[in-house]
């Protein structure tokens, strides 16, 4: 079993995943000091999503709190003291307690693996149809791009999550993708969510 071990911790309104990158502008002194302790973790920190913004210790979890674990590819500061920070989501962690504030969120996380792996055919149907959500939400006008393939990670547990990125999906769903423990179930999930999008597009263009 992978050790856990203590990391910062971003709180924000929002689920990223493995993968994906994302640009935070840092304003708070917490968190510029949890950047400039990156130094010292390799650049890496982790970004869990709790909807009231806060961490309160002794923390009481429902159930399993999931994050990611992202790292730090540039980071540079503006006139106005803030700091932009490129980060990009490397796995999924899973919270097993939190620890006092120091004097940003920290927390104990380990390694949150997959029980299993998305089977590649059906990764490759996923795929396909997901370019034919994007091409229709394009159709009727939605500012999204399409993807290039060649763009996106072999390794099929990778790609999953570059898919789920990809996808529009809201908070909700996105969520639920993260929180999922199996590969093909998520796999699955999110095959479900593009088909309610593609069939909600082809109603509205008149295709069936």
């Amino acid at each position: 079993m992978t050790p856990e071990s203590p990391s910062g911790v971003f709180v924000l309104p929002l689920v990223l995943f493995p993968t994906e990158p994302l640009t935070l502008r840092i304003f708070e002194a917490r968190y510029h000091q949890l950047i400039r302790d990156c130094d010292r973790n390799e650049g890496r920190f982790v970004i869990v999503d709790k909807g009231d913004l806060r961490v309160v210790i002794p923390v009481q979890e429902p159930g399993p709190c999931y994050g990611t674990r992202v790292r730090i590819t540039t980071s540079g500061l503006l006139s106005t003291g803030d700091r932009i920070v490129e980060v990009v989501g490397e796995e999924k962690v899973s919270v097993t307690s939190w620890l006092p504030d120091d004097p940003y969120p920290v927390a104990l996380v380990v390694r949150a693996r997959d029980m299993d792996e998305p089977e590649v055919v059906r990764l490759g149907e996923l795929e396909s149809y997901l370019k034919h959500g994007i091409r229709l939400a394009i159709e009727m006008g939605a500012k999204v791009n399409l993807f290039d393939s060649k763009l996106l990670p072999v390794i099929p547990a990778e790609r999953l999550w570059a898919l789920c990125a990809l996808a529009p999906l809201i908070p909700e769903q996105r969520k639920t993708l993260l929180d999922e423990p199996f590969g093909s179930s998520r796999l699955e999930k999110l095959g479900d969510m593009v088909a309610e999008q593609v069939n909600f597009y082809e109603r509205m263009l008149g295709i069936r």
